[in-house]
């Protein structure tokens, strides 16, 4: 089990579906209702991050991540979508943030970009001119 996730709560043992779960959350503002809906889907969410990243601590932490942005954006759940799928769309996408290649390319990036921009000032005010 994912350390930062409760190892129960109001709701463990109900019979209440993913969807209703999610609903007493945005409609009600029932934190122990989305903390259950978490703790339903961690095995798995975890499981796809590792998949993802191939590191544990690393698949950890995008799990994190992807339950913060599952909760600043648990009101815009459309209508009819699947729960859990949704809810993987958010680990897989914090986990190819974290993966390896992802962010040694944005490192690599702004690496780029600074010396674009120290090249510009060291170039001489007469180059570029024709």
């Amino acid at each position: 089990m994912l350390s930062f996730i409760a190892a129960e709560t109001a709701y463990t043992g109900t019979t209440h579906e993913d969807l209703q779960l999610l609903e007493l959350y945005t409609g009600k503002g029932d934190r122990d209702a989305l903390g259950e809906l978490l703790r339903r889907h961690a095995d798995m969410c975890f499981r796809v991050a590792q998949l993802v990243v191939s590191d544990a601590a690393e698949a950890e932490a995008a799990v994190k991540d992807a339950y913060t942005q599952i909760v600043e954006c648990a009101r815009q759940f459309k209508e009819g979508a699947n729960v859990r799928a949704w809810v993987l769309s958010f680990v897989i996408q914090a986990a190819r943030e974290r993966k390896p290649q992802t962010v040694a390319l944005k490192r690599f990036k702004q690496v780029g970009v600074r010396l674009r921009a120290a090249e510009g000032r060291l170039r001489p005010a007469s180059a570029g001119r024709s």
